[in-house]
């Protein structure tokens, strides 16, 4: 039981209207997991989505706001963070209704794989060209099965999916049988709520935002905070970069794997160094790849842009003004071989003479 569970399980052992909460909660942790493992069966080129992903994340909120700060939220808020950590990529998941969907005759896939065939650059490009497309429908172009064509359609539909894949975890969420429990005891309102937190994960700033600052829970006299919920897992999300996030055992089940999924696998496997707490977030990683220094400078500036963000609107996402401000970004480093350090804060690589 991680240290979030725990404080749930605290804060109802005395409160009877938040065992509800509990109850949903511990239906959903033997329940989600099992499909979290269905995301590598699409994305075996990706860095794991599985429940050690969630774990991490509940882990970097803790360290990003402290145990004292969690205790003060209210029983629907923890149990929001809960769910978003685990619910967040639930979109990623492909089910066979999706892939009926998806070869259906003129299929938003159909015309996505289209588009990949007119975009030479595309590291998908070579995938889409194993397909023809007639009559606004898909055929493999040779009959003969050989790696590239068993790799292709997977690699493809994961593309189509990671593009759409918060706002179908968000549409998960609102026909889950593990949050929708006999007598429908948590509030539709509620469950709606935390969908729009799971899809404001990759969402903008300006659609962050407009999430509600408080809401009524209807559990007990308790408010909730959505907005703060889906900030809280916005950059515990950044911060799992950690190197285990790649298996190699599922990249051996690959007869090949897109370039641009390569750099970012090894992205993962060149950080060297991690501090998280309430103080300081700093990250280094040591590169020999030019491209994938510059994808981990991306990410980092990405880390660095919403830490930033978030700080100068924290008087109106924080529900507490006692909690403690985010930690500041220290030293965000790519340490480049044969080129100069990448600090995380800046745009351009400058070559050492």
């Amino acid at each position: 039981m991680n240290i979030v569970e725990q404080i749930l399980k605290e804060k109802v052992e005395h409160f009877e209207e938040g065992r509800v909460y509990l109850n949903q909660w511990e239906i959903a942790k033997n329940a989600v997991p099992k499909v979290l493992t269905t995301i590598s069966h699409y994305f075996p080129h990706f860095s794991l989505h599985d429940e050690s992903h969630s774990i991490a994340i509940l882990n970097n909120i803790v360290r990003i706001i402290g145990v004292d700060a969690l205790k003060e939220l209210s029983t629907v808020d923890i149990w929001m963070i809960l769910v978003a950590a685990y619910y967040h990529d639930l979109g990623m998941s492909v089910t066979r209704e999706d892939i009926f969907t998806f070869t259906k005759e003129n299929s938003k896939f159909i015309e996505h794989v289209r588009l990949l065939q007119k975009d030479v650059h595309s590291p998908l490009y070579v995938y889409a060209e194993v397909f023809d497309i007639k009559d606004d429908k898909l055929y493999y172009k040779q009959n003969q099965l050989t790696g590239e064509t068993v790799d292709a359609h997977r690699f493809l539909v994961a593309d189509f999916v990671r593009k759409q894949h918060a706002s179908r975890s968000a549409e998960k969420i609102l026909t889950d049988d593990a949050l929708h429990l006999p007598g429908n005891p948590i509030p539709e309102r509620i469950i709606k709520m935390v969908a729009k937190v799971c899809d404001a994960h990759t969402k903008n700033r300006d659609e962050l935002m407009k999430l509600p600052i408080v809401e009524s829970s209807g559990c007990g006299v308790e408010d909730c905070h959505p907005l703060y919920v889906a900030c809280l897992l916005r950059i515990g999300d950044l911060l799992d970069v950690d190197s285990n996030r790649v298996s190699d055992v599922l990249l051996s089940t690959l007869t090949s794997i897109p370039l641009d999924s390569k750099a970012y696998n090894q992205t993962n496997r060149d950080i060297t160094h991690i501090r998280i707490n309430q103080s300081v977030i700093e990250l280094t990683a040591e590169c020999k790849d030019y491209k994938v220094g510059e994808l981990l400078n991306d990410w980092f500036k990405m880390i660095n842009d919403e830490i930033t963000f978030q700080t100068k609107e924290w008087y109106k996402i924080a529900p507490n003004p006692k909690f403690r401000p985010l930690p500041a970004v220290g030293e965000l480093t790519v340490k480049l071989a044969e080129y100069d350090d990448i600090t995380g804060k800046e745009y351009k690589i400058g070559i050492s003479n």
